[in-house]
């Protein structure tokens, strides 16, 4: 984990604010200066948050649970066949830098992107007692 995850914070925010606004950017900055430095991962769910859709960030969970390390094809092929426009959705989350694709096709995601994502769905689906 690079400097506690902060380089990953600068790529995911950057991506998220590339060709915004400036008021945008004024109103992300004011709500990251609410967040305390040390919770990176509430940091880094501002541009999960800023997807464009559910189908996208269903997208996101659906990758941070299953699909690391796969080949993007295939991802694709099952992410199709459950109605979720894979295609645009995986480009958008490149672009986003929340997944990246290797030189081999694979999906990848930073382990903390990874673990805001499982936290997201845990605290989405609490267990019953």
């Amino acid at each position: 984990m690079e400097c506690g995850g902060l380089l990953l914070a600068l790529e995911v925010l950057g991506s998220y604010l590339f060709d915004r606004q400036v008021t945008e950017w004024e109103c992300v900055l004011e709500k990251l200066k609410r967040i305390p430095n040390d919770q990176v991962q509430k940091r880094l769910k501002i541009s999960y948050d800023g997807l464009n859709d559910d189908t996208e960030r269903d997208m996101f969970l659906d990758i941070a649970f299953f699909f690391i390390g796969m080949d993007r094809n295939d991802v694709m092929d099952i992410l199709n066949g459950c109605g979720l426009f894979a295609e645009i959705g995986i480009s958008v989350l490149v672009e986003r830098s929340l997944v990246t694709i290797d030189d081999k096709n694979k999906l990848g995601m930073h382990d903390l992107l990874r673990d805001m994502g499982r936290e997201i769905t845990r605290h989405k689906s609490p267990k019953k007692l």
